[in-house]
Parts: C-alpha cells; structure tokens; sequence
C-alpha cells in the first residue's frame, strides 16, 4: 500500500550538494530503523525556489509488520563523506534525523494512510559539522535556565534583578513606540577622528539591538506577545534591508560590540508566534553573510606600547568579535564557526593577559600614558567575559581559564582601588567613573568569588552598559545557574 509523504521545504541560501540526499525512515519504538526511502527530489533544484512543495509516494512491502511507527527525516551524503547532516531546526535529534509524527500501519498494510508533514526546514547551515559534533545549545547568552530564574526573580520582586527589571519594562514599552532604523550600508567613521559622526552613524544598531534585546526579555518575563510582534520587527527589519557591510574605520568594532544583543533576542524569540519560521530563515541567512563580514574577531591591535614591533597583538577589537561570531555560530548551529571562536578567546587571554591578571595591551593606551587604561581594561574584559558565558551556556567552560581568572580579580580590585592600577597615576575617588564599565561583573560574579566586585555591584545596581548585556543586573544579578 503506498505511503505520501508531502512537504515544504525553505531555502536559507546555504551552499548544497547534489549528491546529497534526502532519507524519510520508519523507525521502531527503540528508534531502529524497519524501513527506509530515498526522495527522488534534488535538494538544489527543488530549493531554487522560497519554499517548494516536495510530495513523494512509496509502497510500503508486506514485511513491514503492523504497529505504530515514528517518521523521521534526515539527509545523508550517499558517498559516506559525511555522516548523516543536522537539519538547522530546532528539534534535531543526536544523529541528524527530525521526527515528523506517528505512521499507523494496518494488518497487512491494508491502509497506510497519508501523512502531511509542514515547513520541514531542510537546508544546511553551511558549515554544518556532522551530525555526532553538533553542540548540545541551551541558548546564546541566556540559558533556557537561566529564563526561568529570570521568571521567579521578578516574580518574587528579588532584589537586585527586580529594581532592574522595572527599569527594563520602562525601556520596552518606549520600543514598543519605536520604529527600527536600519541603514541599507553600515558605515562607522573612527571615532578618534570624527566623534560625532562615528556617534551618529552606530546610533541605529545601538539602539535597535538593544530594544530587540529587552523586547525579548520582556516576552520571555511576561509571557505578553506584543512585546515578541515588536522584537520580531526589529530583527526582520534588520535582515531585509541592511545589504552591505563598508567594513572600513570603525564599522566592525562596532557591529561586533552592538549586534550581537540582536542575536540574543531572537535566540529568546524562537518559538514565539510572532517570530516565524520565515522570519528566523531570513535572519539566519543574514547572519552567515552579511552579519558574519561585520566581526572584527581577526582584527589585529594597532596599539601595543612596550611590545617589540612586528608582534602580533590583539586588543578589544578582536575581543568583541569574537563574542559577534561566537553568537553566530551558536544560532546558526555552524559548529566550525563556534570551535574557530573559541580558539581564538583562548588565543586572545594568552595575548592579552599577563602572570598578574593585567591586561597591558589596553593598560598602556593613550601614547603609553595609560590614562584611558582603566577604561580600556573593562572594555576588553567585557567581550571576554560574555564570550565565555556563551561558550559555558554550550558545552565549554572557559571560566576554568586560570589566566581569565587572575584577570577578573586583579581588574575587580583596580577598579575599586584605581590607585593601584600599574599604568597610570589615579587616586580612589576615580572609581565613581566605573559605573559604566563594570556589568561583565554581574555575570563572571556568578562563576567566581570576588568581594570587590561584590562591592562594585552593590554601589552601581542597576549596572548600565550600551554594549550588548545593557540587562545584565536583570538577567544575571545574583543568579548562578548551572
């Protein structure tokens, strides 16, 4: 009796393979497999279209005995280069397949009836690893966890992330009023040379990030879908209209040390109504091109007063990089992107930090005065520290680096203590100024015990930040979640 499978299948633009195949399979209660069929679709050329509807009929043979069976799909390289491919949806299973729903099989296969499988998203992420690589991801930034310690924190009015969540909700009713302003090409002059135009033009991805960020959060807590309709505008807005990416001057540090709060709202937006399929396909594609030529994690430091010449450095550029594609890999499940990040934190502390837990690449800016040094320490700290929140949210856990960790207490005490800050002369009362540069520390304070940056937290809460975690007090105040 003949089996119909029909189904939808979207393109995201990722690169295929025509040798690859799509494999439909009847799989048993113990998940092994009673019967297998090929489509006679091709993945290209059936996906030259949006979305192309694929309907393909097998017979089912009397051997396959009565019962209730699971119908999974998944794609395979019939080479054997490479195991079976993850299908970039959310409910891959380990070993590449998606499971459609329940197949009945009558007596003798006397009526196999039809089944309609909708929206099954078949391309590739274009570097997909194979199947038994893929990460176990429990969220970019913000763990599913981590969520629902969010959720009781406000519900119980805790202190300090209730104080900032009220914050927080006065920001999303005021971007619920306000409409995304996304440049068709990003262009962000040097700020050192042109202030004000360097402010003017990374005023819209400063601010649509962010409110898309809180708009997210504000789902998340509430439960109210307005705020996902609203977030889910500002990113759609973002993936159909900015084309070009001028990566010249100050463009990718700034994409890198805004966007990926974009990145972070739709992580907290899949599965939300208003966020669909078509809309989170788009943002994906986004990503992988346009998005991914803004990261300025390869950037190599053009300051480094008391090295030799000809060394290679890296400074908070490629810090902040680093956290925009790590994001990208994480939600694009491109598990070589993610491995390639993470390396290049690793590379990053072991350049950036010394035996002592300075940082003197940034400890010595300003023509090796070191005035702006204090600034430029929290500033690198930051992106290091939300880079290994996202590698421990997936599976690596860089807060073990002992090198990160002399950093986060020796930068903990120099910002109380700004006297004792190596490169440049300040005296105690300097440290009023960190209030915009500590909010890393309501995160790696969850990982690591420090009673500075206990007592920082305590003055500064809520914390304030324009660069990407501007909720941190919200989203990880006093909240360790494993």
């Amino acid at each position: 009796m003949p089996l119909t499978i029909a189904s939808t299948w979207s393109d995201d633009g990722a690169p295929l393979d025509s040798r690859w195949e799509v494999v439909y399979q009847l799989r048993n209660s113990d998940t092994s497999v009673a019967v297998e069929f090929v489509s006679a679709a091709n993945l290209p050329d059936v996906l030259l279209a949006d979305a192309s509807s694929v309907s393909d009929e097998f017979w089912l043979s009397p051997e396959v005995g009565a019962g209730s069976y699971t119908l999974s799909v998944l794609v395979r390289d019939p080479a054997g280069e490479r195991s079976p491919l993850a299908l970039v949806i959310v409910s891959v299973q380990p070993d590449g397949s998606y499971p459609l729903g329940s197949v009945e099989v009558a007596v003798g296969n006397a009526a196999a009836p039809g089944l309609t499988a909708h929206k099954t998203y078949l391309p590739l992420s274009a570097s997909a690893g194979n199947a038994t690589s893929v990460f176990n991801s429990t969220g970019v930034f913000i763990s599913t966890a981590r969520v629902q310690a969010i959720r009781q924190a406000v519900s119980d009015r805790r202190a300090p992330n209730y104080a900032a969540y009220e914050r927080l909700l006065y920001e999303c009713n005021n971007a619920m009023r306000t409409a995304p302003n996304p440049p068709r090409t990003l262009y962000v002059p040097p700020f050192y040379e042109n202030p004000d135009g360097h402010g003017r033009a990374k005023e819209a991805v400063k601010n649509d990030s962010n409110n898309a960020y809180a708009l997210a959060l504000c789902y998340r807590i509430t439960g109210n879908e307005s705020f996902a309709q609203a977030g889910a505008r500002v990113i759609s807005a973002w993936s159909t209209t900015l084309t070009k990416m001028d990566t010249r001057d100050d463009t990718t540090l700034v994409f890198s040390y805004h966007f990926p709060s974009m990145i972070f709202a739709a992580d907290l937006l899949r599965g939300a109504p208003p966020y669909t399929t078509a809309i989170d396909q788009r943002f994906v594609t986004f990503l992988k091109t346009t998005a991914l030529q803004g990261s300025s994690m390869n950037t190599v430091s053009r300051v480094g007063c008391g090295y030799k010449s000809g060394v290679q450095l890296t400074n908070n550029w490629s810090d902040w990089g680093t956290v925009l594609a790590m994001s990208i890999g994480v939600f694009t499940a491109d598990t070589q992107l993610y491995a390639e990040s993470v390396q290049k934190w690793r590379s990053n502390v072991s350049i950036q930090i010394d035996d002592q837990g300075n940082l003197p690449i940034e400890g010595r800016r300003n023509n090796c005065s070191g005035d702006t040094g204090l600034h430029y320490t929290n500033y690198a700290m930051q992106p290091l520290t939300i880079a290994a929140e996202i590698a421990y949210n997936n599976g690596t856990d860089l807060y073990q680096d002992q090198r990160y960790q002399r950093a986060i207490h020796r930068t903990a005490e120099v910002d109380r203590y700004p006297s004792r800050f190596p490169f440049a002369r300040h005296n105690d009362s300097e440290y009023v100024d960190t209030r915009y540069k500590v909010a890393w520390l309501e995160v790696a304070r969850n990982h690591t015990a420090d009673a500075n940056a206990d007592w920082l937290l305590e003055q500064f809460r809520p914390v304030v930040t324009t660069e990407v975690i501007r909720y941190a007090t919200v989203t990880h105040g006093n909240l360790q979640v494993r």
